[in-house]
């Protein structure tokens, strides 16, 4: 994750200006019905409930030193009454508050707050989508993509 901030940070020049329309990037999904040679997966959501415990006891204050108050309570009451139901257009906001930080002051601290918000988007999402086809999964990407995009273009700090 700190590489990728890292990355985003030296290439900022370049995806500041992007005008390209999120919504239909290359596809990574095989069309429907041509899905029958992937082997059923089974995701161990109690283990990522443990790692946004752990990540949280460890970093969890660290949210705020990049989220805003109600952003940074919101996510810590969710992590602390065991809620993992974190949406796609919250997560895209901690994300692009915590680009802005870093890209201000490059500390792991800013990484490392971001993990448990991390787990807790993987199992939120993974609850989500569980029973959806992989076209409407791919959908849901292409939706959290252009908030990501809306929320930049929207943001003065890039």
């Amino acid at each position: 994750c700190l590489s990728l901030f890292n990355l985003l940070s030296d290439d900022r020049h370049i995806w500041s200006k992007y005008s390209g329309d999120v919504r239909q990037p290359e596809r990574y999904f095989p069309p429907q019905g041509e899905t029958d040679s992937f082997p059923d997966l089974t995701v161990d959501t109690e283990a990522i409930a443990l790692r946004i415990e752990e990540t949280y006891a460890d970093y969890g204050d660290n949210l705020e030193l990049f989220l805003p108050t109600g952003l940074a309570q919101k996510i810590s009451r969710m992590i602390e009454e065991n809620s993992y139901q974190l949406d796609s257009q919250t997560w895209v906001e901690v994300v692009v508050e915590a680009l802005a930080a870093f890209l201000e002051d490059q500390t792991e601290d800013i990484v490392e707050g971001l993990l448990p918000v991390y787990f807790l988007r993987q199992l939120s999402f993974i609850r989500e989508t569980r029973e959806l086809p992989l076209a409407e999964v791919e959908q849901l990407f292409h939706k959290q993509a252009e908030q990501l995009k809306q929320l930049v273009d929207s943001t003065e700090r890039f």
